[in-house]
C-alpha cells in the first residue's frame, strides 16, 4: 500500500488548530511536511532528512540536515508515517540530542506494513527535533512523511 500526503490535508489541519502567537501585531506559524521516496541507507545516530517539501510555514524545517529548530517556543505535535519493508524498522524521536520516544515495527516476510507514530513536545526556543533509525533496523520504504507543528505557542492570547 502506497500513501500521498496532501498538502490540502496538511493546511486543514493546521488552520484547524490554533498554532499561532502575537507578535508586532500579526500571528507567526510554525509547522511543516516534509517526506522522502528514495532508499536509503541510513547510519545510525544522524538524523533522517526528509527532503521533498509539503508544507513548511516558518521555515523551522530544515531538508538539509533533517532538522526542526523551534523558532516559537510552546506545545508541538509530531509525527510520521512510512512503509515498512524487507528488515525491521526502529526509529527514534530525539530532542535536543537525547531520545524522547522510540517505535519498533517488525516486518514479516514478504508483506509490507506501515508504521506511524506521534507525540506532544514542549520546546523552548532553539530546541530541536528529528526522527534517527537504530542501527541494522532500517525498514523504512520510500513515502515516509514527517510533520510538526505548533498546537500552542507561549504567549499567544486565544
Amino acid at each position: 500500500m502506497v500513501f500521498r500526503a496532501s498538502p490540502k490535508i496538511t493546511l486543514l489541519l493546521a488552520s484547524l488548530l490554533c498554532f499561532q502567537t502575537v507578535s508586532a501585531g500579526h500571528c507567526q506559524h510554525s509547522a511543516f511536511t516534509y517526506r522522502f521516496n528514495e532508499l536509503r541507507n541510513y547510519q545510525c545516530c544522524q538524523p533522517i532528512r526528509f527532503n521533498i517539501p509539503i508544507y513548511n510555514e516558518g521555515g523551522d524545517y530544515n531538508p538539509g540536515t533533517g532538522v526542526f529548530t523551534c523558532r516559537l517556543p510552546g506545545l508541538y505535535y509530531f509525527t510520521f508515517q512510512t512503509q515498512v519493508y524487507n528488515m525491521d524498522l526502529y526509529i527514534k524521536m530525539v530532542h535536543n540530542g537525547h531520545t524522547y520516544l522510540e517505535w519498533f515495527d517488525r516486518y514479516i516476510a514478504p508483506d509490507e506494513d506501515n508504521a506511524s507514530g506521534a507525540t506532544l513536545i514542549p520546546l523552548q526556543r532553539g530546541d530541536t527535533v528529528y526522527l534517527e533509525m537504530h542501527q541494522g533496523k532500517n525498514g523504512m520504504w520510500g513515502n515516509a512523511i514527517f510533520t510538526g507543528f505548533a498546537l500552542h505557542v507561549d504567549g499567544c492570547d486565544q
